[in-house]
């Protein structure tokens, strides 16, 4: 992955938002699927106190045990959007307005890759792959299965079989 560009936007009032993005497969790659993964091993930070506690006395995600060493960053989010020709794969910060809080977030990026190319571990690609067959699964009604199915013709020229 190669890094493109950094946007900076600040709110004086209610902080920075920071995405940190690469380039990417798109929905054609043959990688598409392991990037899906990549997104849901890095996860989003918890929002919720319950989840902040759950994941503080566990061993489930070392990328969001990492994220606790930045202090100023209040939120993350790993995004991974795919298009027919290419994609973007990357990270949403969101914290304090200041510019050492920008400096945290482009530090972090940097580690984040690093560490998914260096320390991922089995049991996180293993709930990555739980989460995302939830997922999926999740498609009950016929208008989301119909629109996901519309989606895979328009991108894959063929329909994705649930169990693949």
């Amino acid at each position: 992955m190669q890094f493109r560009e950094y946007e900076y936007f600040e709110d004086p009032l209610k902080g920075i938002n920071v995405g940190c993005f690469h380039e990417a497969p798109s929905w054609l790659d043959e990688d598409y699927y392991a990037f899906l993964l990549f997104q849901r091993i890095f996860a989003d930070s918890p929002t919720h106190p319950l989840e902040s506690k759950l994941y503080s006395s566990s061993n489930i995600n070392s990328f969001q045990h990492h994220m606790k060493n930045y202090k100023r960053i209040l939120n993350q989010q790993s995004i991974f959007t795919p298009y027919r020709d290419t994609g973007l794969f990357g990270f949403y910060f969101y914290g304090e307005s200041n510019l050492e809080t920008f400096s945290d977030m482009v530090q972090a990026n940097r580690e984040l890759i690093t560490m998914i190319c260096e320390n991922i571990k089995e049991h996180e690609v293993e709930k990555a792959k739980r989460v995302l067959y939830g997922e999926i699964l999740q498609h009950e009604t016929q208008n989301d299965i119909s629109q996901s199915i519309g989606n895979q013709i328009l991108y894959l020229d063929r329909v994705v079989l649930r169990s693949e």
